[in-house]
C-alpha cells in the first residue's frame, strides 16, 4: 500500500511539472522600456542558454540600474541599448559609461551568435596634456586625468600633417572592434525571425526538445 502511495505521489509530481506547460518568461527588465523578444529572453542568473531564450541569447536585468544585461563569454557584461528584431541587430555599450575602455581590454566575439559586417582598426595613445590641450585635441575623457590624456586614431602611426598628434605621444594599442554608433552594433543570422517579424508575427520555438523555431499569433489580415 506504501507503495501504491509513493508511485501515485511521483505520478502527480511529473504530470504537475510537466515540461511542455507553457512557460511565462519575463518581457523587461525594471529599468527599461525596451521589450524583450524572441529569441532574447531573461533566464535566471543571465544564463546564455537557459529556457526563455534561444542559446546565446539570455539576458539578466543590471542589480545597479534595472537595464538589460547581455554577458559575452570573452568580453563581460554589457548593457543592452537597443534591439531591432526585424534586421536582427542588437546596440551594446559599456554599463560604467566607458567603451573605449572595454575596447582596450581585447573585445572579442569568440562563443557569441554575434557578428558584424564593418570592422575598424584604432590606435589608442597616451600623450600629454598640456601638449593635447595646446592642439586642441579630443582625449577620451573616462581615460585621461590631469596628467595624461588618451587620443584615439584610425592612423597606425603619426603622420606629418597639421592634424599630427604631438610628438609625445606614444602609441598603447591598435585594436579592431566592430561599427560604434551610440554603442557597438552586432548582428545575429541564425535564428532567423525577419520573415515573422516583418509578417507580424511572434517568433519562437516549435519544440522545446530542439532548436526549430517557427512563426505564431500571424494577424489575421
Amino acid at each position: 500500500m506504501a507503495l501504491l502511495a509513493y508511485l501515485s505521489f511521483i505520478f502527480f509530481s511529473i504530470f504537475l511539472h510537466n515540461p511542455t506547460t507553457a512557460q511565462r518568461c519575463p518581457t523587461s527588465c525594471p529599468g527599461s522600456e525596451l521589450e524583450l523578444k524572441f529569441p532574447f529572453g531573461r533566464n535566471p542568473n543571465g544564463n546564455q542558454n537557459g529556457s526563455c531564450s534561444y542559446p546565446g541569447f539570455g539576458l539578466s536585468c543590471s542589480r545597479a540600474t534595472g537595464e538589460p544585461i547581455l554577458k559575452l563569454p570573452e568580453s563581460g557584461e554589457f548593457s543592452v541599448r537597443y534591439i531591432d528584431y526585424e534586421a536582427q541587430q542588437i546596440w551594446i555599450d559599456d554599463p560604467d559609461s566607458c567603451l573605449p575602455k572595454r575596447m582596450l581590454e581585447n573585445f572579442n566575439l569568440s562563443g557569441t551568435p554575434f557578428g558584424t559586417e564593418f570592422w575598424y582598426t584604432l590606435t589608442f595613445f597616451n600623450c600629454s596634456t598640456s601638449d593635447v590641450t595646446q592642439k586642441g585635441l579630443r582625449s577620451i575623457s573616462c581615460l585621461s586625468d590631469s596628467n595624461y590624456s588618451v587620443l584615439v586614431s584610425t592612423m597606425i602611426s603619426t603622420v606629418d600633417s597639421a592634424e599630427s598628434l604631438p610628438s609625445t605621444c606614444q602609441a598603447i594599442k591598435a585594436v579592431t572592434i566592430p561599427f560604434v554608433l551610440d554603442g557597438i552594433r552586432l548582428d545575429w543570422n541564425e535564428p532567423n525571425c525577419r520573415s515573422c517579424v516583418e509578417r507580424r508575427g511572434d517568433c519562437g520555438f516549435t519544440d522545446r526538445n530542439s532548436l526549430e523555431t517557427g512563426c505564431f499569433n500571424l494577424p489575421s489580415q
